[in-house]
């Protein structure tokens, strides 16, 4: 979603559709950073159908055809940096002065053979804000083929014995804000858990690494 905001953002319109093998979803922004989103609908859908909704969707489209610059809450001009033609990490959307945040509820995720740090239970919140048991922890054994997913991505595995993706940033190189704006995406996308992205479990932090967890999908 974010890709795709930034599309719609570099060329200065308020539109865009995101379309998956078999539904859709219709986006528009506002000024400053807002970016409105329809639910997840099936190409099946016949109130209204999904004709109807692209013929809207193109009048509106066709309406609105003026130069839209994104700006912030003072209305300065946000200006998209390219990102360089090779393998390094993209530049981001530079952030928008005065903009609500989702504030996560803390999660720690103690792994539970970790020499680095002092053993310690630690309390654990589910992303509702549900207690959960105080001996949680997870498990990455890195010499188990298939473990490494490429990337920051690990199969692990928890206490409980369910496999989890995680998704590790190394605490001395990065702080909590890209792990934590990645799970703020996530917590916006819950109808979809399940079914077209995985489940979000929860994030924290686990040893020297913040972490990410989704559920683990067989493929």
């Amino acid at each position: 979603m974010e890709q795709i905001y930034g599309y719609i953002v570099h060329d200065k319109i308020l539109y865009g559709i995101l379309s998956t093998y078999n539904a859709f979803v219709f986006l528009k922004r506002e000024r400053p950073g807002i970016l409105y989103m329809s639910r997840m609908i099936p190409n099946n859908s016949n109130s209204p159908t999904i004709m109807k909704l692209l013929y809207f969707f193109s009048h509106l489209c066709a309406r609105d055809v003026g130069y839209y610059p994104e700006t912030d809450a003072v209305g300065q001009k946000i200006t998209l940096i390219r990102a360089d033609k090779d393998t390094g990490r993209a530049p981001k959307i530079p952030q928008l002065t005065n903009t609500p945040t989702t504030v996560l509820p803390p999660i720690e995720l103690s792994p539970s053979n970790s020499p680095r740090r002092s053993p310690r239970n630690h309390g654990t919140q589910d992303h509702f804000g549900h207690n959960e048991s105080p001996t949680l922890s997870l498990d990455i054994n890195q010499r188990e083929q298939g473990a490494y997913l490429g990337c920051k991505g690990w199969r692990g595995t928890l206490s409980t014995g369910h496999a989890v993706f995680a998704k590790l940033w190394d605490g001395w190189k990065y702080t909590r804000e890209d792990c934590d704006h990645e799970a703020r995406i996530y917590l916006q996308l819950g109808d979809l858990w399940g079914t077209t992205i995985p489940k979000y479990l929860g994030s924290g932090d686990w040893g020297f690494c913040h972490v990410l967890l989704l559920s683990y999908v067989e493929v």
